[in-house]
């Protein structure tokens, strides 16, 4: 409904978008012990895209158009703890918020498989986005390439 798609940061940050199909054999390959114990294993899809080409290509596929709005990281910020404010209204105008400041902060970091790994083949069959840790077949952990975000465990049954 908006005339304008904001463009966090500028729209610079990088991302690898993978195909959740190869995401699921990986998975499938690591619970099968088809992975080695620790190692850390970085997917992505072969091209990397910014936020802004990726609007774009989501405006196009929609066939819709939109000024995208260039937003400081700060402004952004700032209007993410508004909407997280008017989300926990009683009146609940907004059930949940548009944008969250973790949102904001994950856009800080590119999201793309790291050099380390791909200079170290830490590839599952040349795929080069999400990191696959396998310490054993009961616990995998994801963990987001080159930013702050903690690795968080889950268990496959």
């Amino acid at each position: 409904m908006s005339p304008f798609l904001p463009l966090v940061g500028g729209g610079h940050t990088r991302f690898q978008p993978v195909f959740a199909g190869n995401v699921a054999e990986a998975i499938a390959k690591a619970v099968d012990g088809a992975t080695r114990p620790g190692a850390i294993y970085e997917l992505g899809g072969p091209d990397v895209y910014t936020f802004r080409e990726l609007m774009e290509f989501t405006l196009a596929t929609i066939e819709r158009r939109r000024l995208l709005l260039p937003l400081p990281f700060g402004v952004a910020k700032l209007q993410a703890a508004i909407f997280e404010l008017v989300s926990r209204l009683p009146l609940r105008v907004l059930s949940k918020p548009l944008l969250t400041r973790d949102q904001v902060e994950l856009l800080r970091y590119d999201n793309v498989v790291s050099d380390t790994a791909r200079r170290d083949g830490l590839t599952l069959e040349g795929w080069n986005h999400t990191a696959i840790c396998c310490r054993d077949r009961a616990n995998l952990s994801v963990a987001v390439p080159q930013s702050r975000a903690v690795s968080r465990p889950f268990g496959v049954s």
